[in-house]
This record gives structure tokens, sequence and C-alpha cells, in this order.
């Protein structure tokens, strides 16, 4: 079973940790044949694989003091573009990795009370609170009482095993989320897409997220285990990350570990050169927020990805493009009905295509724009079987108002469930920068054909986001 193949790849790893550091031999508490019970074939070689390295990594380290000083030091803290400055909340796991992984610090000011604990002890709190009002004005299911409120506060903490010096290396990080209040998409739209992406359309308190993290081979390679939201590092476009309307991201609507079902899972980061990324993890395939990750089924998502990053007009331009597979497997779910297996592949282009300040690397004043595309198989079997979206993101448009943005994008989706089978969603944000910590969002979204079948509709609305 999924859940008993992650617990005993925790296991391997702690024993090997305390084993080595403390005895001298090694004994491993789990044989490795109970891996077999998580994944046949492939994925199932390639995890079992990664455990034994992992074992034998930590038995050096912990036999070795000195490794543990040898490392980067990383920073235990979240990063000043998790606050308010990002609309998502998926990116929450994936800016704090990339703040870990630059030794980036953040100023106090940026969150509205300043860190909860002391960010050089090694431990650091920092909760983080969306809410929305939004009306369907115009068309969909219907527009009587159509206004709706609807929140998200998500309590952060993230601790550094080498500032709290303890005798193995990584960071632990996890992500308690209360979402309460009601959105649009069901009673009032009915689209497919969903117009906001912290709806969950239900209150929820959950362990959104939790994982451990340690990083081999001079912090090239990175490993995570733990529940995960496969949109933290995967399918990323950081120029979509103010957009509310959750197509930009990953619809709710569709059964991927992502926000606000996460799923357990194994993932590997390695950064191939400065500017090459390979991605890979398995998840457990039927991913459910409420509980701890596990679904007591054998069916596993894979993704793998390969992530380029360029710069253009001598270093002033910088772009990412990315391309995945996703690969489902069949099983058998708890009810007792057959899941067939599927899969399919994404490609993401992001560049900036003019700065205001090209000499200043830290003035994000400028235009970009991105480009996204997702195709599924087996096409007549699954909702959402084809996915095209792009934008446009002006930072700092007017005079005096350099940390603002203006978004406008086109989110379009292939459908399988009647009528004219496409949805299609064009969307325009202001984003005002009221202090650090603090942002205002008004926000427009025009749903075309709402799941094919209602009528287009206009939802207007506001999203304000606290750092506290």
């Amino acid at each position: 079973m999924v859940e008993r193949a992650v617990r005993a790849l925790i296991l391997r790893f702690v024993s090997a940790v305390i084993c080595s550091r403390y005895m001298e031999q090694v004994r491993l508490p789990v044989p490795l044949d109970c891996w077999t019970s998580w994944s046949k074939g492939l994925p199932g070689r390639l995890i079992r694989t990664l455990a034994v390295c992992c074992a034998a990594w930590f038995a050096v380290v912990g036999a070795t003091p000195s490794a543990l000083a040898q490392q980067t030091e990383s920073v235990a803290t979240l990063p000043p573009h998790t606050t308010p400055t990002r609309s998502n909340p998926s990116a929450i796991g994936h800016d704090l990795e990339e703040s870990l992984r630059m030794g980036e610090i953040p100023d106090e000011t940026e969150r509205l009370f300043g860190p909860f604990v002391d960010r050089d002890c090694g431990i650091c709190f920092e909760p983080v609170y969306w809410g929305e009002v939004f009306s369907n004005v115009r068309g969909g299911i219907d527009t009587r009482n159509a206004t709706r409120y609807q929140g998200l506060l998500d309590l952060a903490l993230i601790a550094d095993f080498e500032k709290l010096g303890l005798p193995f290396s990584g960071e632990f990080f996890i992500v308690g989320q209360c979402r309460h209040g009601q959105g649009l998409t069901r009673d009032f739209i009915g689209d497919s897409l969903v117009v906001s992406n912290i709806d969950s359309f239900e209150d929820r308190i959950q362990v959104g997220e939790y994982w451990w993290e340690f990083h081999l081979l001079n912090d090239n390679v990175h490993l995570r285990l733990g529940k995960q939201d496969l949109n933290a590092e995967f399918l990323v476009v950081d120029m979509a990350g103010d957009f509310i309307q959750s197509g930009f991201g990953i619809s709710p609507n569709l059964a991927v570990p992502t926000y606000p079902d996460s799923s357990a899972a194994a993932v590997v980061l390695a950064d191939l050169t400065d500017d090459w990324q390979f991605k890979f993890g398995i998840w457990d395939g039927i991913p459910d927020g409420r509980n701890w990750g596990f679904s007591g089924t054998d069916i596993t998502l894979s993704a793998g990805e390969l992530e380029y990053r360029y710069e253009l007009a001598d270093d002033l331009l910088p772009g990412t493009i990315d391309g995945g597979l996703l690969y489902r497997s069949a099983g058998e779910l708890p009810s007792g009905d057959r899941v067939g297996q599927g899969w399919g592949f994404y490609f993401d282009a992001e560049q900036i295509f003019w700065r205001e300040n090209p000499l200043d690397e830290d003035d994000e004043q400028g235009l970009g724009g991105f480009l996204q595309y997702s195709k599924v198989y087996p096409d007549d079997l699954v909702e959402f079987p084809e996915y095209l979206g792009a934008g446009l993101v002006y930072h700092g448009l007017l005079p005096g108002r350099d940390d603002d943005g203006l978004g406008a994008g086109v989110a379009a989706c292939r459908l399988n469930g009647g009528g004219t089978n496409r949805e299609t969603v064009i969307e325009c944000y202001y984003k005002v920068a009221l202090r650090p910590g603090a942002v205002l969002q008004p926000d427009v979204q025009y749903v075309a054909s709402p799941s094919g079948v209602e009528r287009d509709a206009l939802a207007v609305g506001v999203r304000f986001v606290l750092a506290l």
C-alpha cells in the first residue's frame, strides 16, 4: 500500500541517521521488499533505488560530523515573495524552496507584524490570510443574491535542522489551512475551471502540506518526502501567480494532488546546470486534503518535468520554458470501482519583454507574458482533455506605483460534459500594494459557456492578502 511504503521510507531514513551517528553498524528496520506494495514497474524501481541511495548518503553524513558544516547554509524563513505578491496558495511551498536554495533572508518589513519566531533560531512561523468578495452580475446559473465572501488562512512553519543543532540536515515544512465561506462556482456560475483559486467548495480545516527536504551533491539535488502540492514545483508559471482564476494554475475540479487536495509523495529536484533543472515525483494518485496524504490504494500519479531558464538581450530579459509528462496508474478504489490508466503532457513558457530599468536586477517593473498548454489521454474519459492559457503582466505601470501589478489573461479548455464542450475565461486584475505585507486586488472575469452548458457569466470582485 502507498501509506505503508511511504512510512517505510521515512523509517529507513531516520534509522539510518540515528544508527550511523551513534553506532558502528547501520541496520535498516524495514525490508526492501515493502516497496513492491507501492508501485510496480519503472516508478517503483526508481523510488526503491532512491530510498537505498538516501539511506547510504545519510550513513556518510552521520559518520562524518564535518559534512553538515560543509553544506550550503539555508535560511529558516519564508521568502518575501510568498507574502502578498502572490495570489496562488500553491505558491507558498514553491517560493519557500526558491528562497532556501538562494539563501535569501526577507526583510521583516515585508510582513505586517514581523516574524513570530526569530529567524536565526532555526524556526520561523508565518501566517498569510487571503480574503475575497465576488459577485455574479450576469448570466451563469443565477444572479440573485449572488454575492459571496470566502477566505483562507495559511499557517506556515519551517524548521532548519542544522540551525536547531540536530544530527541530520534538511528542512521541515508544514502548513495548516482554514478555508471558510462560499465561492461562486457551484451555485451561481457553474464553471469548470473555477473562478477562485482558494475555493475548495466546502469549509475545511486541514494540514495542507508537510514535508522534509534534504540536499545532496553540493545542494544540486533536493529530495522531498511528505504530503505535497504538485503545483508547488510542477506546472509552475511565476507570471500567472497573481491571477485569481484557478485555470492559470490547476483547477481543483481536476483529480490531481494540488490545493485543496494534496497527497503523499516522494519528489527529487536536480539542478543539472545553472540553466537546466530536472524534476520527478510520485504521488498517491487519489488525493484528499482532509487526510494525511494516504488514500489506502495502490494508484499512483507520476510526474516528470524538464525546465530551462535563459536570458535574452545581453542577459537583461529572463525567460523560462518547461515541459513535462504525467502518468496515472490503474487500480481499484476503496469503493471497489476500477480506475483506468491515463497520461498527459504539458508545456509552459514565460518571458520578460521589456524592463523599465534593465540594469537594476532587483527592479521588476516592466512587461512580461506567458503561455500554457496541456493535453490528457484518453481524452474521452476525462473532464478536461485539453487546456490552453496565455496572459500579459505589467509591474509598475503607473508613476509612483512601482510595486503594483496589472494583468490580463485568457484560459480556455475543451470539455466532455455536453453542450458546447468548451469553456473560455478572460480575466483582468489590478494589484495594489497598500503597504509591505498588504495587497488589495480588484478582479473581473468573463466566463464564456461555463461548463459548456450555462449562460455566459460576468464575475466581479476584490481580493485582499495579508502577510501577518
